[in-house]
């Protein structure tokens, strides 16, 4: 099988996990937005693989019906 192994998914899964917490984190609306933007290319890469692998949990990973965007933060004056 040629492409992205389990390994390699595996590392994916973490970084994505690790921006997903950057993005939690900082209080820079434009920052969270690109770091969401990071995310969202990294579920939709892990979705493909887990798919095209035949994967019995691709559908937990399919982020094509709901936004991975989160709800703005208030901002306070």
């Amino acid at each position: 099988m040629q492409g992205t192994s389990a390994i390699d998914l595996n590392k994916i899964y973490a970084a994505h996990q690790t921006v997903l917490f950057k993005a939690s984190q900082t209080p820079d609306v434009d920052r969270r937005a690109d770091l969401m933007d990071q995310a969202a290319d990294m579920a939709l890469r892990i979705e493909r693989n887990r798919l095209r692998f035949g994967a019995a949990m691709a559908c937990a990973w399919s982020v094509s019906d709901r936004s991975l965007r989160p709800a703005p933060s208030p901002v306070f004056s």
